[in-house]
């Protein structure tokens, strides 16, 4: 946590709030969450460190490469999930994943 997070490829990120930042961890395959105001760092969606694909709260990820906010659902982040060739969707309050679309 905080100075002992270790990111491995940062490859994108998005302010959630004032205070909060939500950044994709490419090569530790998993969104992790900042707070600006303490400076910690914890896990918030996937196993970092494990690349697979499964949903739910307990989402996985392979690559996740860019993360924003959904214009329509500010309570929804949309997630690039690069080699599992899928675009995620985060609730915020939940933390629950699933597909938006998924390349067959």
């Amino acid at each position: 946590m905080g100075a002992e997070a270790r990111f491995n490829m940062i490859t994108g990120f998005t302010q959630i709030s004032e205070k909060l930042v939500i950044v994709a961890d490419c090569s530790n395959y998993c969104l992790r969450l900042i707070d600006h105001t303490t400076r910690n760092t914890s896990e918030f969606s996937g196993l970092c460190k494990s690349c697979r694909y499964k949903g739910g709260v307990q989402a996985e990820y392979c690559g996740p490469i860019a993360v924003v906010i959904d214009q329509r659902d500010k309570n929804k982040l949309l997630v690039v999930d690069q080699y599992n060739e899928a675009l995620r969707i985060v609730n915020l309050t939940s933390r629950a994943v699933g597909t938006f679309v998924k390349s067959e």
